[in-house]
């Protein structure tokens, strides 16, 4: 779909920094699932992606760890795209994925560290949520939903 540089990311954020990112709703499986935000990285270009087919997570992201881990960005670089660059998130209710693992630690074989974040505006203010990579239920391309990743 689109390119775009990433600025570097300092690794001053915390969740409290992310929950205001997000006024209308910040999931709490972030916190619980162990996403960071403090991760240091520098500028990086990303690739932005639109689901054109129904498909699990799986189905679009890869089912390998190697093939996920060139999916995976840092989750203060989920924070700095969603705070920094909003206009380039999918609006009116749709999805945006970013995939995360826990503490920022490479993929694991097993794939039972890795999460994939889900951005949207919803009715104005940006909302959060978080799912497991495993349980990701069916998602529809026919809704232009957006996938961030750095760009290999």
């Amino acid at each position: 779909l689109f390119k775009f540089k990433l600025g570097a990311v300092d690794g001053k954020a915390t969740a409290e920094t992310a929950r205001a990112v997000f006024p209308g709703y910040f999931d709490p499986e972030f916190e619980k699932q162990g996403i960071v935000f403090s991760g240091i990285a520098p500028e990086t270009e990303l690739l932005a992606e639109e689901l054109v087919q129904n498909g699990k997570f799986s189905d679009f992201l890869g089912n390998t760890a190697a093939e996920i881990e060139k999916r995976r960005l840092l989750g203060s670089q989920f924070l700095a795209i969603c705070r920094n660059n909003p206009k380039k998130l999918r609006g009116e209710g749709r999805a945006n994925f970013f995939v995360l693992t826990k503490g920022d630690e490479k993929v694991a074989e097993d794939l039972s560290n890795v999460f994939v974040a889900y951005a949207l505006f919803f009715f104005g203010p940006l909302f959060a949520f978080l799912f497991e990579f495993r349980g990701g239920g069916v998602w529809y391309g026919d809704f232009w939903l957006r996938l961030f990743s750095p760009q290999q």
